[in-house]
């Protein structure tokens, strides 16, 4: 069993290399054609085409009839909410659905690769008492006579962004004491339900251009710390708790409290040899890949 994120590339280069597949979508849009390789008699497609669905815009019955054309056998399911494809021997369930929602990175989707027989025999069984409809001519046509294309559109305007959050590594700067910062972190703390211990801070001078970490990390950012006075010292990753602020004369980025750290010495040599480039002392502004981030965060799993 393998956990993919980002699934769409992986799920389509699978379907395509099958010799027979199966796809359960929930809904379906004009995107699901490049999506979904099915082009035969062998082939099913199951979705949720029921007149609701179809005339908020949410499965497209000009899609299913192209389908059709290629031979595929089409089903409808109403209340269908499951998202599963089956290539030959390989399973994908998780979260996508065949849509062009699903497959812009407008939304944040993962599923996971099954190779089991058995799972695979229960998958089909599920199927089967399924209360299926099959879609012929005459549904088809009364379904087009329904459909409405959705208002909401992936890049228009208010479309919902990636939810994905960043990771940064960074060196610690000490906490600047002041007044300002002290009541900033208080009034913090209350409206997260938290106790001001429980907030820890990097700051910079708020009269300078701000680093890349103070201009660009965000709510729920992950953040691996170097110890700046023990340079041998990465502490555990910690998340933002709020993007930065300025208060006073200070630039402030709010950290929930790490307490576990290993010892820098013994993650540096792997870190090097798996490419990472890891920040000067002082340097805040290093972003890292999802890949090097999920690396790094397994370095820190095992030493710990």
């Amino acid at each position: 069993m393998q956990f993919i994120g980002s699934p769409w590339p992986t799920i389509t280069a699978e379907l395509r290399k099958a010799k027979t597949r199966t796809a359960v979508t929930a809904y379906l849009t004009s995107s699901a054609e490049k999506m979904l390789p099915l082009k035969g008699k062998h082939d099913r497609l199951f979705v949720d085409a029921s007149p609701g669905t179809v005339a908020a815009g949410l499965t497209d019955p000009n899609v299913i009839e192209r389908f059709m054309e290629r031979k595929v056998r089409c089903y409808s399911v109403e209340g269908l909410h499951a998202k599963v494809y089956l290539a030959d021997g390989v399973m994908f369930c998780g979260s996508p659905n065949a849509t062009a929602n699903s497959s812009s990175g407008q939304l944040e989707e993962a599923c996971v690769r099954v190779k089991n027989a058995s799972l695979i025999s229960e998958f089909e069984g599920w199927l089967a008492a399924l209360r299926w409809e099959r879609i012929d001519d005459v549904l088809l046509e009364q379904l087009k006579t329904k459909y409405k294309p959705p208002k909401w559109r992936p890049g228009h305007r208010g479309a919902k962004k990636s939810a994905q959050a960043q990771s940064w590594i960074t060196w610690t700067q000490g906490e600047h004491e002041s007044e300002d910062v002290d009541d900033y972190v208080e009034r913090l703390a209350e409206a997260e339900g938290l106790d001001a211990e429980e907030i820890y801070y990097v700051t910079t001078s708020a009269n300078r251009e701000p680093a890349r970490l103070f201009k660009e990390a965000r709510r729920g950012d992950e953040v691996f710390i170097i110890d700046h006075d023990d340079a041998k010292r990465l502490y555990e990753p910690v998340r933002v708790i709020a993007p930065s602020e300025v208060v006073g004369d200070r630039r402030v980025l709010a950290l929930e409290w790490g307490e576990d750290s290993v010892t820098f010495r013994r993650l540096l040599r792997e870190a090097l040899a798996a490419g990472m480039n890891l920040p000067e002392s002082g340097k805040t502004e290093h972003a890292l890949s999802r890949q090097k981030a999920a690396a790094l965060r397994k370095m820190f799993l095992r030493a710990t």
